[in-house]
């Protein structure tokens, strides 16, 4: 089960970043923009009962320095 929802998620990252690079987008700003937050509502009108992942995203975000120059 677990290897299962590895590939799952995994096929899902690597869609997102193809989706974010055909439209020219960064792929941290396409994740942060297509995130869903607590109340909202999923693809099937369920609302959304999580931790607020865009706090989350913007903290990993801003703790590896993404979009920093590299040296």
């Amino acid at each position: 089960m677990a290897r299962r929802l590895a590939r799952v998620l995994s096929s899902s990252r690597y869609a997102a970043d193809l989706l974010a690079r055909e439209l020219g987008m960064d792929p941290a700003a396409f994740r942060l923009r297509n995130l869903l937050g607590p109340g909202e509502e999923d693809a099937i009108g369920r609302p959304v009962r999580v931790a607020d992942v865009r706090q989350v995203l913007d903290a990993a975000l801003a703790a590896g320095r993404w979009g920093a120059p590299k040296a």
